[in-house]
């Protein structure tokens, strides 16, 4: 008979439940204070802070359609949509519709709409009519995804032509601390659409702070 080492820990169900709450009330928190800092960054211009306008409109049109297909492929499999099951697909759209709504009416922002981002606006509608035609709100899901991560390029490509950071660190910077956290309850509950959605997310988070970071480095 093998003797069990002292120092295991049990580490059971109901401790793991806890660990996500957890981890969803601060990522929660967290977002809500850099939303806060950005929202006022934004509005003010403060720390040479100069969002896109059409970058939040097409994250709030994505992230709610990406939520609402979630949702109801999870009805479908039977379960009923819960925010610790899926906290990031909860609280995405309101906190992005917010940051939209100060954008929208602050003076230094960028109002202007250009083809592409038309494009990514059409391309959400496309995959809105590929879930009802195919019946298959999986398949609308993880073609938002394409248009969301897409949907970055306006910003990556304003940051890249200003040869300095108009963006903010702490919003960008909690942002992938949250996704992080974000990503512990799909990852127990092997939940592929919530994982796709964390790591889309995660990944395009790292690149926007990466260009933030480049035109330090041409100081």
């Amino acid at each position: 008979m093998v003797k069990q080492s002292q120092f295991a820990i049990p580490f059971s169900e109901e401790v793991v439940l806890k660990i996500e709450r957890v981890c969803a009330i601060v990522a929660t928190i967290l977002w809500a204070i850099a939303e806060s800092w950005y929202c006022f960054q934004s509005f003010t211009g403060s720390d040479n802070v100069r969002p896109k306008l059409a970058t939040w409109l097409i994250f709030g049109v994505g992230s709610t359609l990406s939520s609402l297909s979630y949702f109801e492929n999870e009805r479908k499999k039977g379960n009923r949509p819960s925010f610790w099951n899926s906290p990031a697909n909860w609280m995405d759209p309101w906190f992005t519709w917010s940051i939209f709504a100060v954008v929208a009416f602050s003076p230094h922002a960028d109002q202007n709409f250009n083809k592409f981002d038309v494009a990514c606006l059409v391309g959400s509608a496309v995959s809105v009519v590929l879930w009802k035609t195919t019946k298959s709100p999986k398949t609308g899901n993880y073609a938002l995804q394409v248009i969301m991560t897409v949907g970055y390029a306006p910003m990556v490509m304003k940051l890249a032509r200003a040869g300095v950071n108009t963006e903010s660190f702490v919003l960008w910077g909690v942002n992938l601390v949250i996704a992080v956290l974000f990503a512990a309850a799909p990852i127990r509950a092997r939940d592929t659409m919530g994982m796709i959605y964390i790591g889309r997310a995660f990944a395009c988070v790292a690149g926007i702070l990466a260009v933030m970071v480049y035109p330090q480095f041409l100081r």
